[in-house]
């Protein structure tokens, strides 16, 4: 269970971009998301990455620059991404908090993240691969 005092204090690190774009989500919804992607019986592979991102957005501002949406710009030799996502920035690195069917947290991207397969059974060899990006 994430502390309370956490809670607050990702919340007040918090801001909106301008412009904004996809669908209006507040910060509060956001980290209640995030919250619940690191509750217990969620995938390892979300509960870690979850509350590893909290842990950087309560120790410094982050921007929430666009509620879900698909597509975007892309960047960074990536092309845009297809899944529903939500886009976030902590510290001038940008995270996906990539969304399932019902709106709920089934993937975390971004720097500092590790990567997991939370629809890979743990132990189970990927062989490398991540989003056809081939072979590592």
């Amino acid at each position: 269970m994430i502390n309370p005092s956490t809670i607050r204090q990702v919340c007040n690190n918090g801001s909106v971009a301008s412009p904004y774009w996809g669908e209006r989500i507040t910060i509060a919804q956001v980290v209640d998301l995030l919250v619940n992607a690191a509750g217990p019986a969620r995938h390892a592979a979300v509960k870690m990455n979850a509350r590893a991102l909290l842990e950087k957005m309560e120790d410094r501002p982050w921007v929430l620059g666009a509620g879900a949406h698909r597509g975007g710009t892309g960047g960074k030799d990536r092309e845009a991404d297809q899944t529903q996502h939500i886009t976030l920035s902590v510290a001038n690195a940008t995270y996906h908090l990539r969304l399932d069917k019902s709106g709920h947290i089934f993937e975390i991207t971004g720097p500092g993240l590790k990567i997991y397969y939370p629809w890979a059974s743990p132990g189970t060899d990927v062989g490398g691969f991540y989003r056809g990006q081939g072979r590592a």
